[in-house]
């Protein structure tokens, strides 16, 4: 299954940080030493690339294992864990950003029929 980390880390308030899930999840997974080398390496260069990686149910419980023993801040990491927590086998996660574009799209289009409904 895939797992999307392209989206911005929020802060306490939800406000987006600078910093994006997939950029910080993949320099953590290439600058450790613990894990599987290829593993880590390959999941890392696939989430700069692509910002997401497809992973199995015994992949979820190693990565969940990795952060929660990262050097990653809490805010970091209960988001990131958050995330795959919320996957299923055959799910796919979408992104924050292509949930909040299709969103935008629908307001678009209502609006455009209001507007319509003036004339």
């Amino acid at each position: 299954m895939k797992i999307s980390f392209n989206d911005q880390f929020l802060d306490l308030k939800g406000y987006p940080l600078p910093q994006k899930m997939d950029d910080v999840l993949a320099n953590e997974l290439a600058m450790s030493s613990v894990g599987n080398p290829e593993t880590m390496h390959r999941w890392a260069v696939t989430l700069v690339n692509e910002g997401c990686i497809d992973v199995s149910s015994d992949d979820i419980k190693t990565l969940s294992a990795f952060i929660r023993n990262s050097r990653l801040t809490n805010l970091a990491k209960s988001q990131l864990l958050e995330r795959l927590n919320s996957v299923t086998p055959g799910d796919e996660l979408v992104s924050y950003s292509e949930k909040i574009r299709t969103i935008a799209k629908d307001v678009e289009k209502q609006i455009m029929r209001d507007v319509r409904k003036i004339r």
